[in-house]
Protein backbone atom coordinates (compact mmCIF):
# COMPACT_ATOMS: atom_id res chain seq x y z
CA UNK A 1 0.00 0.00 0.00
CA UNK A 2 1.47 3.41 -0.92
CA UNK A 3 1.60 6.39 1.41
CA UNK A 4 -0.82 8.24 -0.84
CA UNK A 5 -3.40 5.45 -0.34
CA UNK A 6 -2.93 5.19 3.44
CA UNK A 7 -5.61 6.90 5.51
CA UNK A 8 -5.65 7.26 9.27
CA UNK A 9 -8.45 8.08 11.67
CA UNK A 10 -8.25 9.70 15.08
CA UNK A 11 -4.99 11.37 16.09
CA UNK A 12 -2.89 9.85 13.27
CA UNK A 13 -2.03 11.87 10.16
CA UNK A 14 0.12 11.23 7.08
CA UNK A 15 2.67 14.03 7.28
CA UNK A 16 4.85 13.62 4.21
CA UNK A 17 5.12 11.78 0.94
CA UNK A 18 7.91 9.25 0.43
CA UNK A 19 7.66 7.96 3.99
CA UNK A 20 4.96 7.50 6.57
CA UNK A 21 4.66 9.47 9.76
CA UNK A 22 2.06 8.82 12.40
CA UNK A 23 1.28 11.07 15.35
CA UNK A 24 -0.31 8.93 18.03
CA UNK A 25 -0.80 10.47 21.45
CA UNK A 26 2.62 11.71 22.52
CA UNK A 27 4.47 9.22 20.29
CA UNK A 28 5.60 10.14 16.78
CA UNK A 29 6.53 7.19 14.55
CA UNK A 30 8.01 7.19 11.08
CA UNK A 31 8.29 4.25 8.74
CA UNK A 32 9.19 3.36 5.19
CA UNK A 33 7.07 0.98 3.15
CA UNK A 34 9.43 -1.87 4.12
CA UNK A 35 9.04 -1.14 7.82
CA UNK A 36 5.29 -0.93 7.43
CA UNK A 37 5.28 -4.37 5.81
CA UNK A 38 7.17 -5.86 8.76
CA UNK A 39 4.65 -4.56 11.25
CA UNK A 40 6.86 -2.09 13.11
CA UNK A 41 4.27 0.66 12.78
CA UNK A 42 1.50 -1.64 13.99
CA UNK A 43 3.52 -2.46 17.10
CA UNK A 44 4.25 1.22 17.79
CA UNK A 45 0.58 2.04 17.28
CA UNK A 46 -0.39 -0.63 19.80
CA UNK A 47 2.11 0.73 22.34
CA UNK A 48 0.98 4.30 21.77
CA UNK A 49 -2.65 3.42 22.42
CA UNK A 50 -1.63 2.23 25.90
CA UNK A 51 -0.17 5.65 26.77
CA UNK A 52 -2.24 8.35 28.41
CA UNK A 53 -3.44 10.93 25.86
CA UNK A 54 -1.07 13.90 25.62
CA UNK A 55 -0.54 16.81 23.30
CA UNK A 56 0.27 15.63 19.79
CA UNK A 57 3.24 17.29 18.07
CA UNK A 58 2.64 17.51 14.34
CA UNK A 59 5.58 18.40 12.09
CA UNK A 60 4.40 20.71 9.32
CA UNK A 61 5.94 21.16 5.89
CA UNK A 62 7.17 24.57 4.72
CA UNK A 63 3.94 25.29 2.85
CA UNK A 64 2.01 25.10 6.13
CA UNK A 65 4.62 27.28 7.87
CA UNK A 66 3.98 29.93 5.22
CA UNK A 67 0.31 29.90 6.07
CA UNK A 68 1.21 30.06 9.78
CA UNK A 69 2.60 33.57 9.38
CA UNK A 70 6.24 33.33 8.23
CA UNK A 71 6.28 34.14 4.52
CA UNK A 72 10.08 33.84 4.27
CA UNK A 73 10.30 30.09 4.94
CA UNK A 74 11.57 28.34 1.82
CA UNK A 75 14.35 28.51 -0.75
CA UNK A 76 15.33 31.70 -2.57
CA UNK A 77 17.52 32.42 -5.59
CA UNK A 78 19.38 35.71 -5.97
CA UNK A 79 18.14 37.67 -9.01
CA UNK A 80 20.10 40.91 -8.64
CA UNK A 81 21.73 43.18 -6.13
CA UNK A 82 24.38 45.74 -5.35
CA UNK A 83 26.51 46.73 -2.39
CA UNK A 84 28.46 49.80 -1.28
CA UNK A 85 32.18 48.97 -1.17
CA UNK A 86 34.71 50.41 1.30
CA UNK A 87 35.52 53.31 -1.06
CA UNK A 88 31.84 54.33 -1.26
CA UNK A 89 31.25 52.96 -4.77
CA UNK A 90 28.27 50.82 -5.74
CA UNK A 91 29.20 47.36 -7.01
CA UNK A 92 26.55 45.58 -9.06
CA UNK A 93 26.27 41.83 -8.41
CA UNK A 94 25.84 41.17 -12.13
CA UNK A 95 29.26 42.73 -12.87
CA UNK A 96 30.78 40.13 -10.51
CA UNK A 97 28.72 37.26 -11.90
CA UNK A 98 27.32 36.48 -8.43
CA UNK A 99 24.80 33.66 -7.98
CA UNK A 100 23.34 32.63 -4.64
CA UNK A 101 20.79 30.41 -2.96
CA UNK A 102 19.37 31.21 0.49
CA UNK A 103 17.29 28.75 2.51
CA UNK A 104 15.19 29.78 5.50
CA UNK A 105 13.47 27.55 8.04
CA UNK A 106 11.28 28.88 10.82
CA UNK A 107 14.32 30.26 12.71
CA UNK A 108 17.50 29.59 10.72
CA UNK A 109 19.03 30.77 7.46
CA UNK A 110 21.83 29.52 5.27
CA UNK A 111 23.24 30.86 2.02
CA UNK A 112 26.02 30.13 -0.42
CA UNK A 113 27.23 32.58 -3.07
CA UNK A 114 29.49 31.92 -6.03
CA UNK A 115 31.25 34.32 -8.39
CA UNK A 116 32.14 33.66 -12.03
CA UNK A 117 35.90 33.34 -12.48
CA UNK A 118 37.38 32.14 -15.78
CA UNK A 119 33.87 31.10 -16.87
CA UNK A 120 33.59 28.80 -13.84
CA UNK A 121 31.68 29.36 -10.60
CA UNK A 122 34.08 29.96 -7.70
CA UNK A 123 33.26 30.28 -4.01
CA UNK A 124 32.45 33.86 -2.94
CA UNK A 125 30.75 33.72 0.48
CA UNK A 126 28.61 31.56 2.76
CA UNK A 127 26.85 32.02 6.05
CA UNK A 128 24.32 30.45 8.35
CA UNK A 129 22.77 31.15 11.71
CA UNK A 130 19.55 32.32 13.25
CA UNK A 131 17.34 35.17 12.11
CA UNK A 132 14.57 37.31 13.56
CA UNK A 133 11.55 38.55 11.69
CA UNK A 134 9.80 41.65 13.04
CA UNK A 135 7.24 43.43 10.91
CA UNK A 136 9.04 44.70 7.81
CA UNK A 137 12.53 43.88 9.07
CA UNK A 138 14.61 40.73 8.88
CA UNK A 139 17.84 40.41 10.90
CA UNK A 140 20.44 37.69 10.29
CA UNK A 141 22.79 36.63 13.11
CA UNK A 142 25.51 34.57 11.39
CA UNK A 143 27.22 31.99 13.56
CA UNK A 144 29.06 30.18 10.77
CA UNK A 145 30.33 32.41 7.98
CA UNK A 146 33.17 33.02 5.58
CA UNK A 147 33.44 36.76 6.19
CA UNK A 148 34.63 37.01 9.82
CA UNK A 149 31.51 38.42 11.46
CA UNK A 150 31.96 38.64 15.23
CA UNK A 151 29.58 36.56 17.36
CA UNK A 152 26.34 38.38 18.11
CA UNK A 153 26.62 40.88 15.23
CA UNK A 154 23.45 41.10 13.21
CA UNK A 155 22.67 42.35 9.74
CA UNK A 156 19.27 44.07 9.65
CA UNK A 157 17.37 44.30 6.38
CA UNK A 158 14.18 46.13 5.57
CA UNK A 159 12.18 43.97 3.20
CA UNK A 160 9.15 43.83 0.93
CA UNK A 161 7.42 40.75 -0.45
CA UNK A 162 5.47 40.82 -3.68
CA UNK A 163 4.31 37.43 -4.90
CA UNK A 164 7.45 35.29 -5.24
CA UNK A 165 9.84 38.27 -5.06
CA UNK A 166 11.63 39.32 -1.89
CA UNK A 167 13.41 42.72 -1.92
CA UNK A 168 15.87 43.52 0.87
CA UNK A 169 17.68 46.73 1.82
CA UNK A 170 20.46 46.79 4.42
CA UNK A 171 20.92 50.17 6.08
CA UNK A 172 23.73 50.85 8.58
CA UNK A 173 24.06 54.12 10.47
CA UNK A 174 21.51 55.74 8.15
CA UNK A 175 23.39 54.72 4.97
CA UNK A 176 22.08 52.24 2.43
CA UNK A 177 24.77 49.52 2.19
CA UNK A 178 23.15 46.74 0.17
CA UNK A 179 20.08 45.93 -1.92
CA UNK A 180 19.04 42.49 -3.15
CA UNK A 181 16.21 40.91 -5.10
CA UNK A 182 15.44 37.23 -4.44
CA UNK A 183 12.94 34.94 -6.22
CA UNK A 184 11.24 32.06 -4.43
CA UNK A 185 12.29 28.59 -5.59
CA UNK A 186 9.82 26.73 -3.35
Amino acid sequence: MSVNQFALGGAGKVLRQGGLALALGSLVCTASATQLATGIVAKASSQASQLAPRETKVITPASEALAAGNPLVGSWQLVSGRYLDGAGNWVDYQSLGLEAIKVLSARHFSFTTTKQADNQPAFWAAGSGEYQLEGGSYTEFPTLNSFDVPAGKGFRFEFELSGDEWRTRRIEDGTLKEEELWRRLD
